[in-house]
């Protein structure tokens, strides 16, 4: 199966964009970890292919499946064939997060 996931920094611009395999089955944590070069801390993702969050400014890591925010664990999300995942770097403060 195949998706498509971007990147997005946080100016909203698409930084990577790129197809991605993965098996029935796999999580949305196994196919981003394989697919980007992910940094984590204490079970969070702080930065993807060398963008980092900005903490200072409660800038972070969002992520959205089919448009739609994900406050599930990552580990517990599973992809479907032609999903459109978007990682998006988002300002928690002002509610961007659910845009």
């Amino acid at each position: 199966m195949t998706s498509t996931f971007r990147i997005v920094n946080d100016k909203n611009e698409t930084i990577a964009s790129k197809g991605v395999s993965f098996q029935e089955g796999e999580t949305l944590y196994e196919v981003t970890k394989r697919a980007f070069n992910i940094e984590e801390s204490h079970g969070n993702i702080i930065s993807i292919n060398g963008i980092h969050s900005i903490p200072k400014k409660n800038i972070h890591w969002a992520v959205f499946v089919n448009r739609n925010f994900i406050e599930l664990g990552l580990d517990e999300v599973t992809l479907n064939e032609n999903d459109d995942v978007v990682w998006a770097l988002k300002n928690w403060d002002n509610q961007e997060i659910l845009k």
